[in-house]
């Protein structure tokens, strides 16, 4: 008979840049020992409370982050919820001043999570806990082999 892990945690990160890794520590720290996907959620997390930080009133001055966690059945959810959306004056300024060096975060938490969703502040995923989502790369980032490698056998 398979024993099934239910936890069910929440914590209140307070709204600085160090929340981030504190959050991933914590989320990873109650997953089961050696879970594959302990790699996975410690990204997304990161992702998501670091989204949380840059773009919402959680990094104005007494904000924080919640994160949440449910492991059961053989999978996790994780919630993180914001502040809500900046004043439209804060908002405009952000944008400018980050236009060109963010905007990656969501991308990566949809395409490593099971399932994934916005609903308001909030940002949730979901994962199994057996397995790990990370693509396999048969070849370097740029797409081009190294030197002494080979690509993939063609018939």
């Amino acid at each position: 008979m398979e024993t099934l892990l239910t936890v069910d945690a929440a914590r209140t990160f307070p709204g600085r840049p160090e929340s981030a890794r504190a959050a991933r520590v914590w989320a990873v720290s109650h997953l089961p020992p050696g879970s594959p996907a302990a790699d996975d959620v410690a990204l997304m997390v990161s992702e998501l409370v670091t989204n949380a930080l840059r773009y919402s009133r959680s990094a104005l001055p007494g904000g924080s982050v919640a994160v949440s966690l449910a492991i059961g059945g053989g999978q996790v959810r994780v919630d993180v919820v914001d502040q809500g959306t900046l004043p439209a004056l804060a908002w405009l300024v952000l944008v400018e001043l980050k236009a060109h060096r963010f905007g990656a975060g969501l991308v990566i938490v949809r395409e490593l999570a099971d399932t994934f969703g916005v609903d308001g502040p909030r940002r949730w995923f979901t994962l199994s806990l057996g397995t790990t989502n990370m693509p396999v790369r048969t070849s370097p980032p740029d797409g081009r082999e190294r030197r002494g490698e080979r690509g993939p056998s063609q018939p």
